[in-house]
């Protein structure tokens, strides 16, 4: 969950977009899309636990997909390791791309 100091953040920039599906006037999943170059990344799908099993994160997935090709040409990826969400990810359209190299990642303390 984002403070709503973080959501505001977001919203600022021209190249973040965020999505959210409702149920009775109740905000029950949503996704995140960024750009960076003109490539897209999908971020921060998620449904509320209570509403899971109802196919909201993949009817979501599938307006971002169509968002992302309204606004660009560019690439769109995501990282995922939950099978349900990875089966939802495949049936709008991703495909493996196989292991990516590993990240780089540094700690300050």
């Amino acid at each position: 969950p984002w403070s709503v100091g973080v959501v505001r953040r977001h919203l600022a920039r021209p190249d973040f977009h965020l999505l959210a599906g409702y149920v009775g006037g109740m905000p029950v999943t949503m996704a995140s899309l960024k750009y960076r170059d003109g490539i897209g990344r999908v971020d921060d799908v998620m449904t509320d636990p209570a509403h899971r099993g109802h196919r909201y994160a993949r009817t979501i997935m599938h307006h971002l997909v169509r968002r992302h090709r309204e606004l660009s040409s560019g690439l769109l990826y995501l990282w995922a390791e939950n099978p349900v969400a990875i089966r939802a990810y495949l049936d709008v359209g991703f495909v493996e791309r196989g292991p990516v190299p590993p990240t780089w990642s540094a700690w300050l303390s």
